[in-house]
């Protein structure tokens, strides 16, 4: 079981993703992202729900973070990893979907506000979630990496069950 300390509090997607600037982890005794289509159409259509209500926000359910020891570490998302790759393969087809409608300023705010983004102008990009070592791979080229273009990029196929779950996923939100 992992050390440190948990927090529990009502936060805003943005506040877990972007406002508040802190980088995620899966730790790797986490299972697999699992979900199926069942499932994400389910957070989608909670989603569209909730625009149209006057409430302050969709209630994502619980997310359980172990605050890291020293200052700068990842936190370790211990409860919720399902819900945060799906929320980050949403934001990632956004991204794409504004970036093909020729609005590459849009685009690249929603990347470098909830998908990855770095310290420094020029430096490599930092994704804000790093998932469970066999996704890991994937999930950065697959989901994170933009632009999706270029002769330098090669949009890798997915092999493995976990790989397929997020590549199914991301073309329901296509």
């Amino acid at each position: 079981m992992p050390r440190g300390s948990y927090e529990a509090s009502d936060k805003y997607l943005s506040m877990i993703l972007k406002a508040e600037q802190k980088r995620y982890q899966i730790p790797r005794y986490q299972r697999n992202y699992s979900w199926k289509r069942s499932q994400y159409e389910t957070l989608w259509n909670d989603v569209l729900d909730d625009r149209v209500k006057t409430s302050r926000g969709l209630f994502l359910g619980t997310i359980l973070l172990n605050l890291p020891e020293k200052e700068g570490d990842r936190i370790e998302v211990i409860d919720g990893q399902q819900r945060l790759i799906t929320l980050t393969i949403l934001l990632s087809s956004i991204r794409d979907t504004l970036d093909g409608l020729g609005d590459q300023g849009a685009a690249m705010k929603v990347h470098t506000s909830y998908i990855a983004d770095s310290e420094y102008a020029g430096e490599e990009e930092i994704p804000i979630l790093i998932t469970g070592r066999k996704l890991k791979k994937f999930f950065s080229n697959y989901i994170q990496q933009f632009p999706r273009t270029g002769d330098d990029f090669t949009l890798m196929t997915a092999q493995s069950e976990e790989e397929k779950n997020v590549e199914k996923c991301r073309k329901f939100f296509d």
